[in-house]
C-alpha cells in the first residue's frame, strides 16, 4: 500500500529560509566579535588602594608576603617500598 512519508522533503521555500536564517546569524555573530571593547572611562577606575609595603622579617598582612597554602606531607618513602 502507499505510506505517507514520515519526514518530507523540505520545500525550497524552507529550504531559503533557512539558508537566510544562517547567514544572517554568522553576519550578525562576526559582526559583534569585530567590535572593539571601549576603554573604562578614568573617573570610573577605582583609586589604587594604599597597602603597606612588607617590612624586614615581616610575610603577613602585607604586599609581597607569603600566601598561606594547606599542602599535605608527602608519604614516608620506607612505608611505600613494603608495599
Amino acid at each position: 500500500m502507499y505510506e505517507v512519508e514520515k519526514y518530507p522533503a523540505p520545500t525550497w521555500k524552507r529550504r531559503l529560509l533557512v539558508m537566510l536564517v544562517a547567514v544572517a546569524t554568522a553576519l550578525f555573530i562576526v559582526n559583534i566579535v569585530s567590535i572593539p571593547p571601549k576603554p573604562v572611562p578614568k573617573d570610573q577606575v577605582p583609586p589604587i588602594r594604599d597597602a603597606a609595603r612588607c617590612e624586614a622579617g615581616q610575610v603577613d598582612d602585607c604586599l609581597g608576603g607569603t600566601a598561606r597554602v594547606i599542602v599535605t606531607p608527602l608519604p614516608d618513602r620506607a612505608a611505600s617500598a613494603t608495599r
